[in-house]
Formats: C-alpha cells, sequence, structure tokens
C-alpha cells in the first residue's frame, strides 16, 4: 500500500500475468513512477525487461521488439525521475559472447526453453556442488519457458547487487567528501528539503491515464 510507503527507498517492477497480451502494461508502469515520486523519498522505479534493447539485433528470437522500444522510450521519459530499466538479454550479449553466431552456425538458441547454459556458465553457483545431476542440469537452465531460470536470476540479481552497492559506495565517498570540507551532508542531502512533487510538478503522462495517473496524491488502500 502507498499508504504504508514512508519507508521506500527503491521501487522494482518486474512482471504480472496481467500483462500477458495487454496493452496497458506501460500504462501500469508509468503510473508506478509517477506515484513514486509522491512519496516522501520519492523511490526511483527499476524495472525488469527479460528481452533485449531495441534497435540492437544480438539474439535470436526475440519476440518483444516493439514493446521493448515502449519501454525505452518511457525510460528516456522518465530518467530524471531515476526511472530506468534493465535489459537481460542486452547484458548477456554485453558480456562478448557471440550468440548470433552460435545460432546461426550452430543451431544453438540459449533463450529457448529449458537450454542449459548461457554462454558463460553451465550452472548456478548454488547448484556448483550439486550431486544430483537432474537437479544440477536444472540449475543450470537459462530459461524455463518465458520466466527466466536459475541462471538468468543469478545473472539479474548479480546485476542489481552490483548496480546498488556502486551507488551506495558513490553516495559514501560524496559523503566523505562534504565532511572533510567541514560540511554537514545532511545540509546538502535532507530529504525534508526535497522538493514536494504534486501533480502538476510532473509532466504530461505518455500512456496513462490521467484519471489515474495525474492524482493530488498516490493512492492507498
Amino acid at each position: 500500500s502507498f499508504k504504508y510507503s514512508q519507508c521506500y527507498s527503491l521501487s522494482s517492477y518486474t512482471w504480472t500475468y496481467f500483462e500477458v497480451g495487454n496493452e496497458h502494461a506501460l500504462e501500469a508502469r508509468e503510473s508506478l513512477v509517477r506515484w513514486a515520486q509522491m512519496l516522501p523519498r520519492q523511490p526511483p522505479v527499476h524495472v525488469f525487461n527479460t528481452f533485449e534493447l531495441p534497435g540492437k539485433p544480438h539474439l535470436p528470437a526475440d519476440t518483444d521488439a516493439g514493446g521493448s522500444l515502449m519501454e525505452y522510450t518511457l525510460a528516456r521519459y522518465y530518467a530524471k525521475y531515476g526511472y530506468n530499466a534493465f535489459y537481460m538479454r542486452s547484458g548477456y550479449a554485453k558480456g562478448g559472447y557471440d550468440y548470433t553466431t552460435a545460432f546461426k552456425e550452430n543451431e544453438v538458441n540459449h533463450f529457448e526453453a529449458n537450454h542449459v547454459g548461457d554462454g558463460y556458465h553451465t550452472v548456478t553457483r548454488y547448484g556448483e556442488n550439486e550431486e544430483d545431476p537432474n537437479r544440477k542440469s536444472s540449475l543450470g537452465v537459462l530459461m524455463r519457458n518465458w520466466h527466466p531460470g536459475p541462471l538468468a536470476f543469478q545473472f539479474v540479481a548479480d546485476t542489481f547487487s552490483y548496480l546498488y552497492a556502486k551507488a551506495m559506495l558513490e553516495a559514501l565517498d560524496r559523503i566523505e567528501d562534504e565532511m572533510n570540507n567541514g560540511k554537514d551532508p545532511l545540509d546538502t542531502w535532507s530529504a525534508k528539503k526535497r522538493k514536494i512533487m504534486l501533480k502538476t510538478s510532473l509532466p504530461e503522462p505518455k500512456v496513462c491515464d490521467p484519471l489515474y495517473c495525474t492524482v493530488d496524491e498516490a493512492p492507498g488502500c
């Protein structure tokens, strides 16, 4: 409930069954971004997208090109509010493995259902010492179907952990610099001094219904 969200510092969004074949998926995400900015801590919204960045055809069988483009456009529109999207398959491609060659020359589609291995690993860290071969193979699945498998979820968890750890270290460096210069960090970053966001403070919505996403306060229950 947004009514009890005084302590939210970050909001993450993955995916729900309600999005299947539903053109309103982006409306829900945009609404969440706008509502979050009306909360005391103004938590940024980070989306986990299982597909690939638009215009970057590194991988076979990416069937969500249209949805990826809309996601990208929305993330750019609300970037100043911390909204961002992590494209899982692009992350894999940027690691250096040539998925296109593997698919075209060897007919290996790493992202088909129940494929074991992601081009870099064949099992999760958790499964490295697993003695049951079936269980070990299962822990090396990249995509169960349209849902990520253990190997993909490990990659996503590692990525977000690295991202947030890096951000926290940078924040600590900035706080230390302030203190070394004889300044009180609260004078710079106190949440009490944040601008209160009203519905008129946000840009015009791109896809969400203004009746629900351009409101006086975040909804509660």
